[in-house]
């Protein structure tokens, strides 16, 4: 169970692309965070954050666009060991995920899709009152808030400036 500043408890979380690619790499090697030519917005901080947020979540829910985006952009010019070692870590996290599908030609259809793109939207379509959304896309966080859904920016993760 996942309890936040504004007073929000969820038992599960939904990790936007960027994010759980840094849960990926960062598990593999947290200064390779740095490295990683995906992840220069984020720090080793962002990593140790998004972490808490899982372990204390009882699941993490993902969609098969979001683990084909991760896929590919986690071993994008990476090269041994790490690429290895970055497919081995996200075997591993996709055995304790909740894989949520929308067949594609039904997410074309929506209007969705022309603002959002099909990654965006599927998860548009498939949030709940019981899922916390969180993502470094803004736009997509506001959507999400607009339709009465928890959505965390990764600004909130870090919480205030110093």
């Amino acid at each position: 169970m996942v309890q936040y500043g504004r007073g929000i408890v969820v038992t599960q979380i939904a990790i936007d692309t960027n994010l759980l690619l840094l849960l990926v790499v960062g598990h593999v090697s947290r200064p390779f965070i740095r490295q990683h030519k995906r992840l220069a917005a984020f720090t080793g901080r962002d990593f140790d954050q998004l972490s808490i947020a899982v372990i204390q979540a009882d699941s993490i829910v993902t969609t098969p666009n979001v683990m084909t985006e991760v896929s590919n952009l986690a071993i994008q010019g990476v090269l041994e060991p790490y690429r290895s070692q970055i497919l081995e870590v996200l075997v591993t996290f996709s055995g304790r995920m909740i894989e949520l599908y929308r067949p594609t030609a039904d997410v074309l259809r929506k209007e969705d899709y022309i603002q959002f793109g099909l990654t965006d939207s599927v998860w548009l379509q498939i949030l709940d009152n019981d899922t916390i959304l969180m993502s470094d896309d803004r736009q997509l966080c506001r959507a999400a808030e607009a339709r009465g859904f928890v959505a965390y920016h990764v600004d909130d993760l870090r919480g205030p400036s110093m």
